[in-house]
């Protein structure tokens, strides 16, 4: 069962699917791909057990650019090791394009953890952008947000 605040976090980035976009160009100085186009896809798969993702946000311009896999991440959970190689490389065969993985992580310890690179095995590595306390700006009040 999620909380309140993963919902929350949840809720602005499908309703504006273009702010993952904006968060991983602005606060994490990630070159993109040019794009016509943002939009949401379906963030369901079927495996031997079910594995949902929270949002997937496909870059366009006339066909699939980048697919970003998006993950509210509250705590640290070893598990997602395992599972958020697997929701990017299923969106990457899904959609036909490259796929990253974007965590969005209010908590700076949940952030730094969630930043390193997973083990694969024979040298190959996973490594999710990751968008926390120490990368996104703080807005305190409506003047904060004209700066």
């Amino acid at each position: 069962m999620t909380s309140s605040l993963h919902d929350a976090l949840l809720s602005h980035l499908r309703n504006r699917p273009r702010l993952s976009v904006v968060l991983v160009q602005e606060a994490l100085g990630i070159s993109l791909p040019h794009c016509t186009e943002v939009r949401m896809e379906s963030a369901e798969f079927r495996f031997p057990s079910k594995h949902d993702k929270d949002l997937v946000v496909l870059l366009d311009r006339g066909k699939p650019v980048l697919g970003i896999v998006v993950e509210v991440q509250l705590t640290v959970d070893e598990e997602k090791w395992f599972s958020w190689p697997m929701y990017a490389v299923t969106v990457r065969a899904r959609l036909d394009c490259p796929t990253a993985m974007l965590v969005v992580a209010p908590d700076e310890q949940v952030a730094q953890w969630a930043a390193s690179p997973i083990d694969l095995g024979d040298g190959n590595r996973f490594t999710p952008w990751v968008l926390g306390p120490s990368v996104v700006r703080q807005i305190l009040g409506p003047a904060a947000v004209l700066q």
